[in-house]
């Protein structure tokens, strides 16, 4: 398959929900990206054509990374690293290795030091992303005349930072199928808060170059057999495949829950089914091909969740 990477440098600050509105983290997952194509999707009239691409695995998508002006980071894989045996245990050692074991990203340019067991701490340089922030808003609530204070949390990415997003593809009506997309969204925002005008972004598209080459190095990367795949998606196995994945993995479950627009002119929102999947990062020695599942409730029409793998091969120590 070929590969293009999309940067997302944001314009404005931006909320991606963790379950709370008075906090924001700084990435989002692969589903959050899909649900906002299936929406500009939906008014192009192509939602199958899309539905399609990616249930026959002709469309990948990544979750959303971070990257710092030149700079592109990945995962931090959950399988244990062999420390170089030249290393000297020193307090300041001890220090820095315990802030690094609350890293949760790494630069693709650092990945194979890092899983040959090298101290890259120093070098990661990953606190330079941005900052997050609280902002106040006022609402009128339950008929009341009377306005209530609440608290929404952003994020803000310093320049020349922003995500990037990882698609791997094999046809050519596929992947500009999916520059249409992105770019409708670029203009609307993504996350939550939209209509408070975040989460919008410049997009630029790269396919190839000495910019990305950091990250299509590592891509391309085979190792032997009996090594494994790191994940770079949120995902989830079919019924029938889970066994066989869960087999020697190492993973991090998350929950994916959340709301839905109504079909009809109701204010209420309806729920989303929830949907436990392995993070990125997480480690399977058997490779499984997931789905795109059903979390609608009560909606009319399919509300679809993305839990297709990416899977990058790495050497376990």
């Amino acid at each position: 398959m070929k590969t293009r990477i999309y940067k997302f440098s944001f314009k404005t600050e931006v909320h991606f929900g963790n379950g709370t509105l008075d906090h924001s983290v700084y990435t989002i997952f692969a589903d959050t990206l899909f649900s906002a194509m299936c929406i500009e999707a939906q008014k192009m009239r192509c939602i199958d054509t899309l539905y399609q691409a990616v249930k026959q695995d002709h469309l990948q998508l990544s979750d959303g990374f971070p990257f710092i002006k030149d700079r592109f980071y990945l995962p931090k894989p959950c399988i244990k690293v062999s420390k170089d045996s030249g290393e000297t245990l020193s307090r300041e050692h001890i220090s820095q290795r315990k802030k690094f074991k609350k890293l949760t990203y790494i630069a693709a340019d650092l990945f194979d030091d890092y899983l040959n067991g090298k101290d890259i701490f120093k070098k990661n340089n990953f606190d330079k992303l941005g900052e997050s922030s609280l902002r106040t808003k006022a609402a009128v609530r339950n008929g009341s005349e009377e306005t209530l204070p609440y608290h929404v949390g952003t994020y803000k990415f310093n320049k020349d930072c922003g995500l990037y997003f990882i698609v791997n593809y094999d046809d050519d009506s596929v992947i500009s199928l999916c520059d249409e997309l992105i770019k409708a969204i670029s203009y609307v925002g993504i996350g939550g808060k939209r209509t408070s005008g975040l989460g919008r972004f410049d997009l630029t598209v790269l396919s190839q170059g000495k910019e990305i080459e950091s990250v299509t190095k590592l891509l391309k990367t085979k190792v032997d057999s009996q090594e494994g795949k790191m994940l770079l998606s949120v995902a989830l196995p079919l019924d029938n495949e889970l066994e066989d994945a869960l087999t020697d993995a190492q993973y991090l479950l998350v929950k994916r829950s959340g709301f839905t627009a109504p079909d009809n002119d109701e204010t209420e929102l309806l729920k989303k089914k929830d949907l436990y999947v392995f993070s990125s990062g997480s480690y399977f020695k058997n490779t499984f091909k997931g789905d795109v599942y059903d979390v609608s409730r009560g909606s009319s029409h399919p509300v679809y969740r993305y839990a297709k793998p990416m899977f990058m091969e790495i050497k376990a120590s």
